[in-house]
């Protein structure tokens, strides 16, 4: 019967339905139900702010997460605002690759002992299970794009 119904020879009858749900394991849904791709809107003002540190007046960064709604997500995307006056951020390590785009500014991105200034549309991406730290350069605020795979 199931060979039939999947070749299309045959349309069960919701009683049929019902006991191949309980067979299998799942809800009766299952079969209306469509498959949606993954997929999640984050507006500009429902972003969730991050300051790095956490709960420091004047840190060295704000993070602001682009798709924190997305279930089982496979990297994390940010808006990065470098502040001026900011400091340096501690040397981290996270995950195992990152990559940053500059969109408006300067920013200097230490990887381990190699040192690289980035200017507005230059980017980089690491292995950022190593450690690493940013500092803003120049005047005015610095912004960025910044995208981490775990």
């Amino acid at each position: 019967m199931l060979s039939k119904i999947e070749r299309g020879q045959l349309f069960p009858t919701l009683p049929t339905l019902v006991r191949i749900a309980l067979v299998f394991g799942v809800d009766l849904a299952h079969f209306f139900s469509k498959e949606r791709p993954r997929l999640a809107v984050t507006c500009k003002d429902e972003r969730v702010r991050l300051p790095i540190p956490a709960g420091a007046s004047c840190g060295s960064y704000m993070f602001e997460s682009l798709n924190y709604p997305l279930p089982e997500r496979r990297m994390e995307a940010f808006f990065a605002v470098f502040s001026e006056g900011g400091p340096a951020s501690e040397p981290h390590q996270h995950g195992a690759e990152e990559i940053i785009y500059v969109l408006e500014g300067s920013l200097t991105v230490t990887v381990d002992e190699e040192v690289v200034t980035l200017a507005e549309g230059d980017s980089i991406s690491f292995d950022s299970s190593v450690p690493h730290h940013y500092q803003r350069e120049g005047k005015g605020d610095c912004t960025a794009l910044v995208v981490t795979v775990d």
